[in-house]
């Protein structure tokens, strides 16, 4: 399900800034025209043309999650995820990104570093690294072996060779939850300023 999301979110905030990039590229006319797509309603046409690259990149992505070049779609899928979040999402006041924030610094705290005292284990890192490749002999001899998986919602960046496995992680939420409370800093400078508010 999180491949889903993933993909999805990350196809309609890459579309959305694929559109934005090639808006002066295009006429005019191009810009506004719909197409009618029957009893779903109308969509603009340059979106039509952006959504087969969007959905090539997300599809590449699924296709090809275990290749060691991944990682580079994966963290471009992820910035769109965290981008579309931080675009939708508003904080009310300053209290709850504050108090959203500090929440945020002790749970990664306790998780990642006081953890491994109660389970033996970080636990972040068995989330984040919980598809990794293994194999179990069972009682009647044969061998079952799963290929495992990559949490897709964190980005990634090898450290080195990225053949070895070994990359360095940073989740979403460490990036989304500090991006609403900028967000929100950048809205209200813009409301002091008397300017419309494009955040």
């Amino acid at each position: 399900m999180a491949k889903v999301v993933l993909c999805s979110t990350g196809m309609s905030r890459s579309e959305r800034d694929a559109l934005e990039a090639s808006a002066a590229l295009l006429p005019a006319r191009l810009k506004t025209a719909t197409v009618s797509l029957g009893p779903c309603g109308e969509a603009e046409l340059a979106t039509l043309l952006v959504w087969p690259l969007c959905l090539a990149l997300a599809g590449t992505w699924f296709l090809c999650r275990r290749a060691t070049w991944a990682w580079a779609l994966q963290d471009v899928l992820g910035a769109a995820v965290c981008a579309t979040f931080v675009r939708t999402v508003q904080l009310p006041s300053l209290e709850v990104g504050v108090q959203l924030l500090g929440l945020m610094f002790l749970y990664d705290i306790f998780m990642v570093f006081l953890s491994p005292l109660f389970f033996h284990k970080s636990v972040m890192m068995s989330v984040a690294t919980a598809g990794q490749p293994s194999h179990t002999v069972l009682a009647d001899g044969t061998c079952e072996r799963y290929d495992g998986e990559r949490m897709p919602m964190l980005l990634m960046i090898p450290r080195g060779d990225p053949s070895r496995g070994d990359y360095a992680m940073l989740g979403l939420g460490d990036i989304v939850v500090p991006g609403l409370l900028l967000t929100f800093a950048a809205r209200c400078d813009l409301s002091l300023r008397g300017a419309a508010s494009p955040l």
